[in-house]
């Protein structure tokens, strides 16, 4: 975040470096906003555009209607239950918080098919 001329915090341009998935660029007169790669759209670069949903880095899920949650907790979570082409599919995480350094991770994923 930055504190902008009026003291107010926005995010900066191009903010995460487009996540990995595009470029920053600068228009003629000055404003800088991502150009996505072909697979990927949104302000940052974030929302995949074939439709998927992961969880990544420390604590990050982003889900099938490309909403990007930051969430730093422990337990099991339930990501995707329904129906799939072999038969019902169930993909489940356990995340562990990592107090001293404040961040939760992924260690585990359950995936059942059939």
């Amino acid at each position: 975040w930055l504190l902008d001329k009026e003291g107010k915090c926005t995010l900066p341009d191009c903010y995460s470096g487009c996540h990995g998935n595009g470029i920053c660029i600068r228009d003629m007169s000055g404003v800088a906003s991502c150009k996505c790669r072909p697979e990927w759209t949104g302000r940052w670069c974030a929302t995949p555009v074939w439709g998927s949903a992961c969880t990544f880095g420390l604590g990050h899920v982003l889900t099938w209607d490309g909403l990007l949650y930051h969430h730093q907790g422990s337990g099991a979570y339930q990501l995707v239950s329904g129906q799939w082409v072999g038969g019902d599919l169930s993909i489940q995480i356990r995340k562990k918080y990592y107090k001293w350094i404040g961040v939760s991770v992924t260690d585990a994923v359950t995936i059942r098919l059939g």
